[in-house]
This record gives structure tokens, C-alpha cells and sequence, in this order.
């Protein structure tokens, strides 16, 4: 573990930060000190990062800035009783995050198939983890289906266009999304 205070944490930059970040995210410690850190780009680092200790994303799932709580709720590494706390937040788009989170637990899910929101429904259908039965219901729907079928040509397209921005020699630490 590095021997860093919280002070100093708090004074390098996220591309100093960086290659401490998958080494150390598991300790508590370092994790909080990152997740508290003034450079919005590392919190949303730690809230991100499936190596953060899980007690630091349980922290950040209270976060009042919608874009950390939306990273908590993608994190495969949130606890279940986070991820069911989440699943009635208020930001739809986080509700749509805990739907696709291959961590929900099944009974979540089957809550959320009946959502009011068609998107948080399709991300429901696209979750692998989702109990056949409640897919099958899903798949009738025809709206669901084609929402389901845009989210994925969507998410390859951002995938596609990531992927293309690192090999051109973007810089990795210009950017919270991992690779």
C-alpha cells in the first residue's frame, strides 16, 4: 500500500493518479481518498472501477453528482443492497444502469421489467441476467424489443468509437471510460 496522505492524494493529477489506480482501489484508504478527490475525472475513475473496495461505492451511491451515482449503478462490483437502493432513484438513467448490471439480482430485475420507462425495460430484456420467464414477457412487447436492439447498436457504436480514439493515441487518462 502506498504510504500517501489524503492531503497529497488530493494534489496530483488524474494522470499521476492513474497508474497507482488498479494496484491500490481495493484498499478503502486509498479508494476514499480518490473518490473525494477535487478532480471530478477520478471519482468518476473510482466510481468506475470494478477493483474499488465495494464500502467506497456504497459511499459514492450517495453522491450528489448524477454522473458518479450513474457509474456506481454500471459497476459490477456494487453491492446488491446498493444496486436495490438504486433501482428507485430518482435519475431514470441510473434506474436504466442498475436494469443492465449483470450484478441485479433476479428478483430486481423481474421489478424492473414492469418499469413505466420503456428503456429501463429494454435494458431488463438486454441483461443476460434476467430470469427466462420475465424475458420471454419482454420479448412480446415489440416496443421493448426495438428499444433493446437500438441500445445495443448503440453501446457497439461507442465501443467501435473508443476504440478508435485509443488507437489513434488518445491519451487514456483523458477519459473516464474504460477500455
Amino acid at each position: 500500500m502506498l504510504k500517501l496522505t489524503i492531503e497529497a492524494i488530493h494534489k496530483m493529477s488524474l494522470k499521476e493518479l492513474e497508474p497507482m489506480l488498479k494496484p491500490n482501489l481495493p484498499n478503502a484508504k486509498f479508494a476514499r481518498a480518490c473518490a473525494t478527490h477535487p478532480d471530478y475525472n477520478v471519482v468518476l475513475r473510482v466510481a468506475l472501477s470494478e477493483l474499488t473496495h465495494p464500502k467506497v461505492l456504497e459511499e459514492l451511491a450517495v453522491d450528489k453528482r448524477p454522473g458518479v451515482v450513474f457509474f456506481v449503478a454500471s459497476n459490477r462490483s456494487t453491492p446488491e443492497e446498493v444496486l436495490m437502493e438504486l433501482a428507485w432513484h430518482k435519475d431514470p438513467h441510473v434506474v436504466r444502469r442498475v436494469a443492465g448490471n449483470t450484478k441485479s439480482p433476479p428478483f430486481l430485475l423481474k421489478e424492473l421489467a414492469n418499469h413505466k420507462r420503456l428503456d429501463v425495460r429494454a435494458a431488463v430484456l438486454r441483461n443476460p441476467k434476467t430470469p427466462a420467464d420475465v424475458q420471454e414477457r419482454l420479448k412480446a412487447d415489440p416496443d421493448v424489443v426495438k428499444r433493446a436492439k437500438k441500445q445495443a447498436e448503440f453501446t457497439a457504436r461507442l465501443k467501435e468509437a473508443y476504440l478508435k480514439k485509443q488507437q489513434q493515441g488518445s491519451p487514456t487518462g483523458s477519459s473516464p471510460v474504460p477500455s
